[in-house]
C-alpha cells in the first residue's frame, strides 16, 4: 500500500448533478443553532446538547421543497485540528415523505474519525423519491473537550446519476474479509482481448481449496474447471484428499455461485486397479442426447507392475505413467480405466506420461498434448483423433521442455486464438497464444510467477477458467520448496481482472489487490475512512473506463461497478 502525495489529483467540492433544495431544517436538540449547518459556512456549525451518555438519541432533519430523487448525503463535519469532532461513531440515515413515517436507507456503525478536513459523501444504496432526510445517531462521537454530543458544519443532499447506472454503495460489512479491505464488484475480465492479458489478482483465500481431510498425507492439485452453466462449474482435481492413504485419486467439487464458495466433494475416478490417478483433463461436449457420454476426461495413470499376487508400485525412478480415458454423461459417474493409444509416438511403448496429457476439441477432432519423462529435455508432444481412443502422433507443438496442463480457444477480431499453459514444477505458469493447434511459439506470451505471499513457489499443476470467449483466471496446484516432495499441495487461484484505483491528494491505493472470485476486487487501504475517487482500467492495466464521482470509502464498504 502506498502513502503519496498527489499535487495533481484535487479533490474538493464534487460538482454533483442534482442538490435537492431545503426549505427548512429541524433538529432532536441544540446547543448551537441548526441553520447554521444549512448555511453555506463551514465555519459555522450545529451542534446537538451535550449528553452523559453517549447512547442518547441526537439527529438533523433536513426538509426539501418538493420530494425529490436523492441517493446521497453530503456532511462537511465539524473539525478542529483536521480531526472530526462530535461526529457520531454510530447512525442511520433515513428518510420520510411526511416527516413522520421514517426508513432507514443506510445505516453505518463504529465510524471512523476523519481526518482530512473532507466532506463526507455518503452514496445511498438506492435511489429514493422523498421530501425528508435526517442523520439519526444512536452513538454519538467527542468533540474536542471530550463532550458526547452530535455536531455538524454543512449537510445537503441529492441525486448523482452515476450512483444510480454507473457505480453504487452495497453496504459495509464491518470487518469484511480483511480489517483494510474495500471490495469492488463486477470488474472480472471482458471477453478475451490478446492486448489485455496483464492484470492479475491471486484470490484472498490462500488457498482457493484445501484438503477436505486432515490426514497427514492430504495433499490436492491438478485442477481442470469445466463450465456448466450460468455460474456453475466442476472442479475436478487430484491427489490424497479424504482417501486415508498416500495414492492419487481424481475428486470433483462445484461451486453454483462463480466460485465465491465450494460444495460438496466426490471421488469420480479411483486409482484402483493401479497405483495413482491423477492429471484430469476434462471436456463436456454438445449432445442433444441427455445419456450420451459427452463428458470426456483424460488422466495420467500409474498402472500396477508385475503379475497376479505379485503385482506391485514402481518406484519413482522406473514409473511409467500412462495417459487413460473416462467418459461420463453427468460429469460425476464415470467409466473409466480405460487406455489410449499413440502408436506411432516414437517411444510409445517406454514412455512416462506424467501430469501432461492436456484435451482439446475442435471441429470432430480430438487433441492431446502431452509429455514424456522417460526423455531427456522432453518437449511438449501433440497427437490427434477422431475416435478420442486412438490418436496419430503429429510432432512437437512446442519446442521447450515444459509439462502441458491446459489448451483453451478464444476468437478475437474473427481470429482464432489457442492459449497453451504449462509449468515445469518450479515458480511460474507460462501462457503461450498461437493462431495454429499444431505450433506454439517457444516465447511464452505472458508468465505468471509465484505469490509473495502464499507457499505456491513448487507449482505443480493448472487449468484455465474458461467460459466462451472469456479467460476468468487459472487456477492451479502449488507447495513449498521447502518440502522434500511433491507433497501438501493446496489449490490457488489467480484472476484476469480490472484494475481498480482509489485517489485522493494525500494517498492511491491499488498498488495491493487480490480477488475474490473472478468478478470481485478486494481493495487494501492503510487508514479506515478517505474521500477520494475510484478509477477502473481495463485488464491491459492502461485503458481507462470510469472515474466515479468524489465518494467517502471507509474500509469493509462494497461497491459495485454496473458496467
Amino acid at each position: 500500500m502506498k502513502k503519496i502525495l498527489m499535487l495533481f489529483l484535487v479533490i474538493s467540492n464534487n460538482s454533483f448533478a442534482q442538490i435537492a433544495q431545503i426549505s427548512s431544517q429541524f433538529t432532536s436538540t441544540s446547543l448551537w443553532s441548526g441553520q447554521n449547518a444549512i448555511d453555506n459556512n463551514i465555519n459555522s456549525c450545529w451542534s446537538s446538547v451535550c449528553r452523559v451518555n453517549p447512547s442518547e438519541i441526537e439527529f438533523f432533519a433536513l426538509a426539501f421543497t418538493s420530494v425529490s430523487p436523492i441517493n446521497y448525503v453530503k456532511i462537511m463535519p465539524r473539525y478542529v485540528n483536521n480531526i472530526s469532532c462530535g461526529f457520531p461513531i454510530s447512525f442511520s440515515i433515513q428518510s420520510s415523505l411526511n416527516g413522520i413515517d421514517w426508513q432507514t436507507i443506510r445505516s453505518e456503525s463504529n465510524f471512523p474519525v476523519a481526518n482530512r478536513n473532507d466532506w463526507l459523501i455518503f452514496s445511498l444504496p438506492n435511489t429514493i423519491n422523498t421530501q425528508y432526510i435526517r442523520i439519526v445517531s444512536t452513538y454519538l462521537g467527542k468533540d474536542d473537550v471530550n463532550n458526547n454530543v452530535f455536531q455538524i458544519a454543512e449537510i445537503l443532499a441529492g441525486y448523482e446519476s452515476d450512483f444510480q447506472t454507473k457505480f453504487s454503495y452495497i453496504s459495509n460489512e464491518g470487518t469484511y474479509k480483511n480489517s483494510s479491505a474495500v471490495e469492488i464488484r463486477n470488474v472480472g475480465s471482458n471477453n478475451f482481448n490478446p492486448n489485455k492479458l496483464n492484470v492479475w489478482h491471486y484470490d484472498i483465500r490462500k488457498p482457493f481449496l484445501s484438503p477436505a481431510s486432515n490426514h497427514s498425507s492430504a495433499n490436492i492439485y491438478a485442477p481442470s474447471i469445466v463450465n456448466n452453466g450460468s455460474g456453475l462449474w466442476n472442479i475436478y482435481y487430484g491427489g490424497w484428499d479424504f482417501a486415508n492413504i498416500s495414492k492419487d485419486n481424481i475428486y470433483m467439487t462445484t461451486t453454483y455461485d462463480n466460485f465465491l464458495t465450494t460444495n460438496n466433494r466426490a471421488l469420480v475416478v479411483s486409482n484402483e486397479p493401479g497405483c495413482h490417478a491423477n492429471n484430469a483433463s476434462v471436456i463436456k461436449l454438445n449432445s442433444p442426447k441427455i445419456d450420451d457420454p459427452n463428458w470426456l476426461m483424460l488422466y495420467t495413470n500409474l498402472p500396477k507392475v508385475g503379475k497376479g499376487f505379485n503385482q506391485y508400485c514402481a518406484l519413482p525412478e522406473n514409473e511409467k505413467n500412462r495417459t487413460f480415458y473416462a467418459t461420463s454423461s453427468d460429469g460425476l459417474n464415470w467409466n473409466f480405466n480405460n487406455t489410449i493409444n499413440i502408436p506411432n509416438y516414437p517411444n510409445w511403448l517406454n514412455s512416462n506420461i506424467n501430469g501432461g496429457n492436456s484435451l482439446y476439441y475442435e471441429d470432430g477432432v480430438y487433441h492431446i498434448y502431452f509429455d514424456d519423462f522417460s526423455v531427456p529435455n522432453f518437449k511438449v508432444y501433440h497427437a490427434t483423433s477422431t475416435d478420442f481412443i486412438n490418436y496419430n502422433y503429429t510432432g512437437i507443438a512446442q519446442d521447450r521442455n515444459r509439462v502441458p496442463q491446459d489448451v483453451k480457444s478464444f476468437t478475437f477480431l474473427g481470429q482464432k486464438y489457442y492459449m497453451l499453459g504449462t509449468h515445469l514444477n518450479g515458480n511460474n505458469i507460462e501462457v503461450t497464444l498461437s493462431n495454429s493447434l499444431i505450433s506454439f511459439p517457444t516465447i511464452p506470451t505472458f508468465t505468471l510467477y509465484n505469490s509473495n505471499y502464499i507457499l505456491d513457489n513448487k507449482i505443480t499443476s493448472m487449468g484455465f477458467v474458461k467460459d466462451g470467449d472469456r479467460l476468468y483466471g487459472i487456477l492451479y496446484g502449488g507447495n513449498d520448496y521447502s518440502l522434500a516432495s511433491f507433497t501438501k499441495n493446496k489449490i490457488y487461484a489467480n484472476w484476469l481482472q480490472k484494475k481498480v484505483l482509489f485517489k485522493n491528494n494525500y494517498v492511491e491505493w491499488g498498488d495491493i489487490e487480490e480477488g475474490f472470485g473472478p468478478d470481485r476486487v478486494e481493495l487494501f487501504m492503510n487508514t479506515q475512512v478517505e474521500t477520494g475517487k475510484f478509477f477502473i482500467y481495463d485488464s491491459d492495466g492502461t485503458t481507462l473506463l470510469y472515474t466515479s464521482p468524489t465518494v467517502t470509502m471507509r474500509a469493509g464498504d462494497i461497491w459495485n461497478y454496473l458496467f
